[in-house]
C-alpha cells in the first residue's frame, strides 16, 4: 500500500504500472505511470506519476516523487 502526502492522508492501492521508462544515472532512475485506486474500497481508479532511483550495489531504492498525474 502506498501513501500520498496531503493535508489528509488517503489510502492509495496499487493496481498496475501502465507506462515506464528508465534512465541510467548513478543507478537506474525509473519514471512510471501507475494506475491506483484512491480512497479505499470502491474508490475511483486514477493515474499517478512516480520517480524511483534504484542502486542495486547498495541495495537501495528511493522514491523521489509520487503524485497524481497532471495529464
Amino acid at each position: 500500500m502506498l501513501r500520498q502526502a496531503q493535508k489528509e492522508e488517503e489510502e492509495v492501492t496499487f493496481e498496475e504500472v501502465v507506462e515506464a521508462q528508465s534512465q541510467v544515472v548513478s543507478g537506474i532512475k525509473y519514471y512510471m505511470k501507475i494506475s491506483a485506486t484512491q480512497g479505499g474500497d470502491g474508490g475511483d481508479s486514477r493515474i499517478f506519476e512516480s520517480v524511483v532511483v534504484v542502486k542495486p550495489w547498495l541495495r537501495s531504492k528511493q522514491l523521489l516523487n509520487f503524485a497524481p498525474s497532471t495529464q
